[in-house]
């Protein structure tokens, strides 16, 4: 685990623990080890930090749209997180490279389909 990841990881859980209750349920189902694509309604702007620390040590790598590496601090989640950075205006085929060798990694893919947040889930 990189330093910046330490920082990132260290200040998330800490929010976390002081603003709200995370259960995890369904444990059981996640794989122990090899590549997995997990999908989320994205409803808030938690999903991708609860999914990468619920989730640890497993790897998991979240599709984000590119604007979320410009803010100081999200930029710096997204880097420690290795996130893959996508531009939703189109066909991003970099991005989906990127997805493809996070999979042959052995890592999580975390992907909201909707590509922005729903307000119905």
């Amino acid at each position: 685990m990189t330093f910046k990841e330490r920082i990132v990881n260290t200040v998330v859980i800490l929010l976390f623990k002081i603003t709200c209750k995370v259960d995890l349920e369904g444990e059981e189902n996640i794989p122990r080890e090899g590549p997995a694509i997990l999908i989320t309604n994205h409803t808030t702007n938690l999903e991708g930090p609860l999914f990468y620390i619920s989730l640890r040590p497993r790897k998991t790598r979240a599709l984000a749209k590119r604007e979320l590496w410009g803010p100081y601090f999200t930029k710096m989640a997204m880097e420690a997180w290795e996130s893959v950075p996508v531009d939703r205006g189109g066909m991003d085929m970099k991005a989906i490279r990127s997805c493809f060798g996070v999979l042959d990694d052995g890592n999580f893919l975390c992907i909201a389909p909707e590509g922005t947040r729903s307000k119905t889930g």
